[in-house]
């Protein structure tokens, strides 16, 4: 019923103010439904993932919408917007997990590369395919997995590095040493 009465006022605003939600002229656009932006889904989307989603939108209005599948984007496109360098893995991951793109992975061997290909899933692609809003079957027991397995990596990150430190402290004199655990802790003592 609710429903119902958001709409009326809707209708009533426009009938006042004379003007249409039209689609924009002259300019590209990309459409976002009501269930994917209240979607478990996408609320779990970090702000990184949110910017490199938007750039992958740039580049798939860039093409008029009829690239999707074979949108190009590189880690320079993706830091000009303002995702960090160290961010766009684990943002593209994020957003894959979420079932809002898919990647075809590219390669660099011996100074030659191919770079990833991406598609938007609730848009049809290049080729034909209808749109597979893979988004949808996310629910709150997929977003608390990946979590939980982002969180387990960067403890095993955090336990490589620290392990590795200690590995290179063995290798250093132990006036170099002593003086790397004052700086760790912050405060000399004589």
């Amino acid at each position: 019923m609710t429903h119902r009465k958001d709409q009326r006022l809707i209708n009533s605003a426009r009938r006042k103010s004379g003007q249409k939600n039209t689609i924009p002229k002259d300019q590209p656009f990309v459409w976002f439904t009501r269930s994917m932006l209240e979607s478990v889904a996408f609320k779990a989307l970090s702000g990184n993932a949110h910017k490199t989603l938007s750039r992958l939108l740039i580049e798939h209005m860039a093409h008029a919408g009829t690239e999707n599948g074979n949108l190009i984007c590189t880690y320079n496109n993706f830091a000009d917007y303002g995702v960090r360098r160290q961010s766009i893995a684990t943002a593209v991951r994020q957003l894959e997990y979420m079932g809002f793109i898919r990647v075809e992975k590219g390669w660099a061997y011996s100074g030659e590369h191919l770079p990833s290909k991406y598609r938007i899933t609730w848009l049809p692609s290049a080729d034909g395919t209808p749109a597979t809003n893979e988004w949808k079957s996310i629910t709150s027991v997929h977003v608390e997995a990946f979590h939980q397995r982002a969180k387990n990596n960067n403890r095993l990150a955090r336990e490589q590095m620290e392990k590795r430190k200690e590995e290179a402290k063995q290798d250093l004199p132990s006036n170099v040493v002593q003086m790397m655990n004052v700086r760790e802790v912050g405060n000399v003592s004589t």
